[in-house]
C-alpha cells in the first residue's frame, strides 16, 4: 500500500515538474498591452524591468491581413516599450506608419522568452 502510494506521488510530482518545465521553456516573449486614452502602451520587458531582446516586431491589420509595420532585427536599438495611437506613429528605428481607431491589429513579437530561447507571441489590440 505505501509503495503504491509513494510511486503514485512520485509520478504525479514528475508530471507536474515536466509540465512546469515545458511551460517555462516554450512560453512566448512577455507582451503587455495597456489601453490608454490615446491608444495603447506596449511593454516588452521581462520580469517588468529587463529588456532582453526582440528580433522581430510586426503589426498586422486583422481585416485586410496586411502588415502595417515591421521591424526586423532592430540593431543598436532596444525596443522594449512604445506607444501606439490612431494616426501617425513613429517608433524608432522604423519609418512612420499609420493606424486607425476601431481597427483590430495583431502585434506579433519574436524574441527572447527569458530562458534564452527565441519564440513568437501574438496579442490582438484595438485602438
Amino acid at each position: 500500500m505505501t509503495r503504491k502510494f509513494f510511486l503514485g506521488c512520485s509520478l504525479l510530482a514528475l508530471l507536474a515538474a515536466g509540465f512546469i518545465a515545458y511551460r517555462f521553456f516554450y512560453r512566448t516573449p512577455p507582451i503587455r498591452v495597456e489601453p490608454r486614452d490615446y491608444g495603447a502602451h506596449v511593454d516588452l520587458h521581462f520580469l517588468g524591468e529587463y529588456c532582453i531582446g526582440v528580433s522581430d516586431l510586426q503589426l498586422v491589420d486583422t481585416t485586410s491581413g496586411k502588415t502595417v509595420w515591421r521591424v526586423h532585427e532592430p540593431k543598436n536599438t532596444e525596443i522594449c516599450e512604445f506607444d501606439l495611437r490612431a494616426g501617425d506613429n513613429d517608433v524608432p528605428p522604423s519609418p512612420t506608419f499609420q493606424l486607425h481607431r476601431g481597427v483590430s491589429y495583431d502585434l506579433i513579437v519574436t524574441g527572447n522568452n527569458g530562458t534564452g530561447r527565441y519564440t513568437t507571441g501574438r496579442v490582438r489590440l484595438q485602438l
